[in-house]
């Protein structure tokens, strides 16, 4: 459920990627390797630095987002669950442009 406070394979699907196939738990992956006979795959391979570098930014923008979510734009807080120090917490924000004042609930 959304407020299980987990990150499924749903959260790191990327928009971009091509999908896989469903795996038995009904999450989603991607195909590391083009089928030649599927003419709707890219012709070109995925390297492992690329597939990694797109896997590893879907995962922080995606983990970032959920912690400030789940503590209202407190980035203190949201930087303390992710065991992250603040200032580190604040760099991979502003990695992604996001803003925490987004999260904060109107009072």
């Amino acid at each position: 459920s959304a407020d299980s406070g987990k990150i499924t394979p749903e959260h790191l699907a990327l928009p971009q990627a091509r999908q896989g196939t469903t795996t038995a738990t009904g999450g989603r992956h991607l195909e590391l390797v083009r089928n030649p006979m599927d003419p709707n795959t890219a012709p070109e391979f995925e390297n492992y630095t690329s597939l990694k570098k797109q896997w590893s930014e879907s995962f922080e923008r995606e983990y970032l987002t959920t912690a400030l979510a789940r503590h209202g734009g407190n980035v203190s807080a949201a930087a303390r669950e992710a065991k992250l120090d603040r200032s580190n917490f604040l760099r991979l924000l502003r990695k992604y442009t996001l803003k925490a004042q987004t999260f904060r609930k109107a009072a």
